[in-house]
Formats: C-alpha cells, structure tokens, sequence
C-alpha cells in the first residue's frame, strides 16, 4: 500500500487542472464506452494498491473503491471469468497468461509507489461489468498512470482496431503500436503471448 498521509499536511492550494490532452482522453475514452460524459467527482487518496494491472484499490474518507483505470486492459494475474475467456481467446496455457499479468500488475504498484500527490478522477455513477468504478489517476505534474502502462508496453488501449467502429479510436493506440515496435514491457518478457492477448502480432 502507498501511504499518502503526507497529504494532509500540506498547506491548502488549488489543485491543477487536468491538461487539455488529458480531458481529451477521458472524453474520448467514455465516447468509446458508449455513455453520456458526466462531470467526475476529483480526490487525493490516502492510499493506494494495485489489484492487477488496470484496477486500483483506493482508500478516501473511510470509503474502499475499486476503480478501472479508464481506457486501457492489462492481462489478469488471477483465476477469474475474464482469465478463462482471455484462455479460449488466445489458445495459450494458464501459465503464461498469468505469468504476463503479474508483471503487468507489479509494474502498476511500482509505479503508484514511484510518484506522491496522486489525484484520481472518476464517475461515482457508473461501473462497469465487473462492479468496478471507472476512473483516471494522475500525477502531481498531470501525467495518468493508464497512458504509463500503455507507453512501457504493460497494458493495451480499450477500444483499439479489433473492439472499435469506425472513427472510434483510442488515443493511446499508437503508443501501444510504438511500445510493440520497441519490444518493451510484456512485448520484452514474452512477446507471443503478449501479442495473442493483445490481439497483435509480435
């Protein structure tokens, strides 16, 4: 867990707001998702953990969230439903996939762990299938940790050639393409299955 009482004690300022290219991605991203673009609620939370790759547990005000990190995917680390769909997708065996989430996932920890002052954007009102909200994490300097993963080859764009229509793309999709050009993250530790899961040859 990253601790982030420091938080408290600084003196009150206003929290930055999000650049232009960041709001942009969160529109586009909920473009994607089909849904009415509402106004999301901003917290600075206490703590932080990552449950896998693309999902964060977060402590605020006595409240435990899970929170889909909005417009990205990271391969599970655990026995679930979506790791038996992802196993009839790709053909590979358990181990390989879980192998790739685990890694995906210890990056997002290390990552959470590398920055402070973490601020998190989500929609109170909305979950997703797996009962989890969606949300955006950003550094302090406005940075979100989703286009991270997606930049280091640790995670791959929702809403990519192979899930969106026509004239729906995700912004982040030529930075996952950059990523397994480079043969960097997953692409670096097991490119086939990287590619099977991602949906793109190594």
């Amino acid at each position: 867990m990253v601790n982030c009482q420091g938080w408290e004690r600084r003196p009150r300022a206003i929290a930055p707001r999000p650049s232009p290219q960041f709001a942009l991605l969160i529109l586009c991203c909920l473009f994607l998702a089909g849904r009415a673009v509402a106004e999301p609620l901003e917290i600075r939370p206490e703590a932080l953990s990552a449950e896998d790759g693309d999902t964060l547990l977060v402590r605020h005000q006595g409240a435990e969230l899970r929170i889909q990190l909005i417009g990205i995917d990271a391969p599970e680390d655990s026995h679930n439903p979506k790791l038996q769909r992802d196993l009839q997708r790709t053909g590979l065996p358990a181990a390989r996939l879980l192998a790739i989430g685990e890694t995906a996932s210890a990056r997002l920890q290390a990552l959470l762990e590398e920055k402070a002052g973490w601020r998190l954007l989500y929609d109170p009102a909305h979950k997703d299938r797996y009962g989890r909200l969606t949300g955006s994490l950003m550094d302090a300097s406005g940075h979100s940790a989703a286009r991270r993963m997606v930049t280091e080859g640790y995670a791959r764009p929702l809403g990519g050639p192979q899930q969106a229509g026509a004239g729906q793309t995700n912004p982040l999709v030529p930075l996952a393409e950059q990523a397994r050009r480079q043969g960097i993250g997953l692409w670096a530790l097991d490119a086939d299955a990287m590619g099977a899961w991602a949906g793109a040859a190594p």
